[in-house]
């Protein structure tokens, strides 16, 4: 690493930045005296316009995803800033609604971040008005699907009668004939299972988003994440909500969709962009 580098460096790790999880009605967010997160972080709001900016002073450095010879930060420091990122806004989902903002929006002093507050206060008020009383639900759905091509392989083979009467070649093309039409109809019957299952929790939510699909690595072994889903869920209909991912994933049997809700999250995939860069 280079002098210049290693003065840039030093630099960094002395400045301290305003790093911000979030916003809040400046008249319901309950900011206690030593608000912390779990690792001692402190927590502070600034109010300006009705509107409560909830953020810690946090050392440059900790932002810093790549240095400046792009060699990336260390896994586990980012991990510790996205949990402390999620604890403060669930802190603050307590008293009332927040609006919650992407990792790594940070300020260099409170007046920037209190004139950023003020040019965005109209559509922060407004969505956090529109959010009362609700809170963002995950759920992402999971298929073995060679399991689920097989049992309706094996449905389709039940059409054509009492095959284990007939004789061994007829009933190899039987097999056959099931079983292709398993591989070209499992698709479209997926993707109408998808749609009918988003059409029924849907009817709980006040919106809903989907969201990119991606495996996690925590599957088991042949099972595929096929559907990520966001609600908005009304707390007045969230049993309700709840009783329908039950009634679903107690269809996997027939439809081979499990699914698995998380939440309450605050509603990041419902809040509206804020135009504009950090100062």
């Amino acid at each position: 690493m280079s002098a210049a580098t290693n003065r840039r460096q030093a630099g960094a790790d002395k400045a301290t930045v305003l790093y911000v999880y979030g916003f809040a009605s400046a008249d319901r967010i309950d900011a206690p005296d030593g608000w912390r997160t779990a690792d001692g972080i402190p927590v502070r709001v600034s109010d300006c316009a009705g509107v409560a900016a909830i953020w810690s002073p946090l050392p440059a450095a900790a932002l810093q995803v790549a240095g400046a010879d792009g060699v990336p930060c260390d896994p586990r420091a980012l991990a510790a800033l996205v949990m402390r990122h999620e604890e403060a806004l669930q802190r603050a989902m307590r008293s009332g609604p927040v609006f919650p903002v992407p990792f790594g929006l940070a300020f260099s002093a409170e007046p920037a971040l209190l004139l950023y507050t003020e040019e965005r206060s109209g559509v922060i008020l407004s969505f956090l008005a529109e959010a009362d009383g609700k809170h963002e639900w995950a759920v992402t759905g999971t298929l073995d699907r060679e399991a689920a091509r097989a049992a309706l392989a094996d449905r389709f083979l039940l059409e054509e009668g009492d095959v284990d009467a007939l004789p061994p070649g007829v009933r190899y093309l039987a097999v056959r004939r099931s079983t292709l039409r398993a591989t070209q109809e499992m698709g479209p019957r997926l993707e109408e299972a998808c749609f009918a299952i988003g059409q029924r929790l849907a009817g709980h939510a006040s919106a809903v988003r989907r969201r990119e699909v991606f495996q996690t690595g925590e599957e088991p072994a042949g099972v595929e994440v096929i559907l990520n889903w966001a609600f908005l869920v009304d707390a007045a209909h969230l049993h309700d909500f709840q009783c329908e991912v039950a009634a679903v994933t107690a269809e996997a049997t027939t439809t081979g969709i499990r699914l698995r809700p998380a939440g309450p999250l605050a509603p990041y995939s419902f809040t509206p962009a804020l135009e504009g860069d950090a100062g």
